[in-house]
């Protein structure tokens, strides 16, 4: 239970070097195999309000936050993992929504991480929360591209930026290359925040652009409008240059999703993709495989790890994929067949 099918995942553009880590979370004792028991998980998830709303309406959901506890950190090993198994649990269908810090990729931080747009979208090398956020971006995305392999529903949320912030990236444009990518700008001050927040959602499903109908000026809205926080001051220094600073409380309030939003996005999701458009969506068109062994089928093991390895591993060295894998290697509780090879790492 829980072993990779890994024809299915490499045909749905999902990384050899990740695979391998699931495999070998499926060969380890002390992680339980459950796979596609629960509704939805919320990655980022702060004050948990895309779970508190599934919950209510008497569904499984689980959220995962460094604030809950200094393990689930995304930057390190067991972190990721923790955040790979939690993934693996969504259903088909279910959905999944990431909300990854931005503050590296903000354009009030661009004096600090020396991120200028399509010119250096990385950032210089040498910048701690540069490396931090570059490492948190290119690991959320190798988690959307396996929900989009499971067949399930999901949303990256991110400031809107349009000519840098995490979109630029070398990684973002790959996944907007191999998988479906749809682009909903929104403003969380529609549903309800104490500031204007101007937001990408990058979604999987083309049912999410139904969010634009909260827009105070849209017909039917139901949003309530209120006079957003200022959130930028300009300061003038000496050299008459123009430096712009940021309140504390009230950029850091636009991190937490309001009820309303989190009403609105559980709301698209359970409503699905409008079938009458000239333009059907991608990912609905698509016929959902399995992706990991159930127990229902004959599972080749031989064949599987065969073909795991008939290619060299792509590593995704800005994801540290080898580090992990390194990790779960030295784990007592590993058990790995005899199919396995010996020279693997």
């Amino acid at each position: 239970m829980g072993r990779p099918l890994v024809s299915n995942l490499l045909a749905a553009g999902v990384p050899r070097a990740l695979i391998l880590i699931l495999a070998l979370l499926a060969y380890n004792r002390s992680v339980a195999p459950h796979v596609g028991d629960i509704d939805s998980a919320e990655i980022f998830a702060g004050v948990m309000a895309i779970v508190e709303r599934v919950q209510s309406m008497g569904m499984t959901s689980r959220g995962y936050d460094i604030g809950f506890h200094e393990d689930l950190d995304l930057t390190t090993c067991a972190g990721f993992l923790l955040a790979l198994i939690l993934v693996r649990r969504v259903r088909p269908g279910g959905l999944c929504v990431f909300a990854p810090v931005c503050s590296s990729f903000a354009f009030l931080n661009q004096g600090t991480s020396g991120r200028h747009g399509i010119l250096l979208p990385e950032g210089p090398p040498n910048v701690p929360s540069v490396l931090v956020g570059n490492l948190l971006a290119v690991r959320t995305l190798l988690l959307y591209r396996l929900c989009c392999a499971m067949g399930i529903v999901s949303l990256i949320e991110q400031p809107q930026h349009h000519s840098s912030g995490m979109a630029a990236l070398r990684r973002f444009k790959e996944v907007i290359r191999d998988c479906a990518v749809y682009r909903v700008p929104i403003c969380m001050g529609w549903f309800g925040t104490e500031t204007t927040k101007p937001t990408f959602l990058f979604a999987n499903h083309k049912r999410f652009a139904a969010l634009q109908a909260y827009r105070p000026c849209a017909s039917g809205s139901t949003a309530s409008v209120s006079k957003p926080k200022k959130t930028l001051v300009k300061k003038k220094v000496v050299d008459g240059k123009i430096r712009l600073t940021g309140k504390r409380h009230e950029l850091k309030s636009t991190q937490t999703y309001s009820e309303d939003f989190a009403k609105a996005v559980v709301e698209c999701w359970l409503a699905g993709c409008p079938s009458t458009s000239q333009e059907p969506c991608v990912s609905c068109a698509k016929m959902v495989t399995p992706m990991f062994d159930d127990g229902s089928c004959f599972y080749d093991e031989e064949e599987n790890i065969r073909m795991l390895f008939s290619k060299p591993m792509d590593w995704n060295d800005d994801a540290l994929l080898y580090d992990v894998a390194s990790y779960l290697a030295k784990c007592s509780t590993l058990e790995l067949p005899k199919a396995w090879p010996k020279d693997w790492m």
